[in-house]
């Protein structure tokens, strides 16, 4: 990739990140503020070290704004009503197997969202190597589907993943509101 391409990456990537001028905050100021200072912060490592900051510097710096599009798309997601029972499930409601996890078909079984319910609770509870203990690979895989999702962050080996900061206090609220749509969407079965 040359450098002016890259500069133009991290350009678009700045435009994208004002797309979401919200008002939600990250340490005390709004989110894309941040997500902004650490796009120009590269531009001007870039400059200043002749594009020694390369290919995986800009990749970082994409990946924290790419976190904006999953901040603002959970908040919409839990800003959706739930559905009456299940088999009113459609674009205009919660359905966490669209409006959060995108190109699996979860929502076939009860199973998969007490899955996932229960990756969430162990991402928020820091419980992770016991979920994968008691749930196998099963658990382990749900927790990749987070992270594919970039809703987790892994350490490295042992790997146990954690909430990313960009949407870690909308965790609990996931939590509920896929809770209460399995509750809905199981009852009636």
């Amino acid at each position: 990739m040359s450098d002016s391409a890259m500069v133009e990456r991290v350009a678009r990537a700045i435009a994208k990140a004002r797309d979401y001028r919200e008002y939600d905050e990250v340490n005390g100021q709004p989110a894309w503020r941040l997500f902004e200072a650490s796009a120009r912060s590269a531009i001007e490592a870039m400059m200043i070290e002749d594009v020694k900051f390369g290919v995986e510097g800009i990749d970082h710096v994409i990946v924290a704004l790419d976190l904006s599009d999953m901040r603002g798309k959970l908040k919409a997601a839990l800003d959706k009503p739930l559905p009456e029972d299940g088999q009113s499930v459609h674009d205009e409601v919660f359905d966490p197997w669209s409006d959060v996890i995108e190109g699996i078909y979860g929502s076939y079984s009860s199973e998969s969202d007490d899955l996932m319910i229960g990756a969430l609770k162990a991402v928020r509870d820091k419980t992770t190597f016991d979920f994968i203990r008691d749930q196998g690979f099963a658990g382990e895989f749900a927790l990749y589907v987070l992270a594919g999702h970039r809703m987790t962050e892994y350490g490295t080996s042992p790997r146990g993943a954690w909430a990313d900061f960009a949407i870690e206090d909308l965790w609990q609220p996931l939590i509920d509101k896929w809770e209460a749509y399995a509750k809905i969407v199981w009852s009636s079965n």
